[in-house]
């Protein structure tokens, strides 16, 4: 079964709305075409989850 990239955000975000989902995805990631292969992944799917740990970890530590 494929995730779509919407649940992907939410297994880094759980808590976080519709509309937050969809800015964090927008705005603050490649999506939904400028993934940076194969540096960052092999897969946009990869690329994704490199840029949404990133964003949560500078969220965590309180950069975001």
């Amino acid at each position: 079964m494929m995730l779509t990239f919407q649940e992907v955000v939410r297994e880094y975000f759980p808590g976080a709305s519709d509309d937050y989902v969809d800015y964090i995805l927008w705005e603050k990631t490649g999506f939904p075409e400028f993934w940076n292969i194969p540096k960052d992944g092999a897969t946009p799917e990869e690329c994704l989850r490199k840029q949404l740990k990133q964003l949560r970890d500078k969220a965590e530590e309180g950069h975001e």
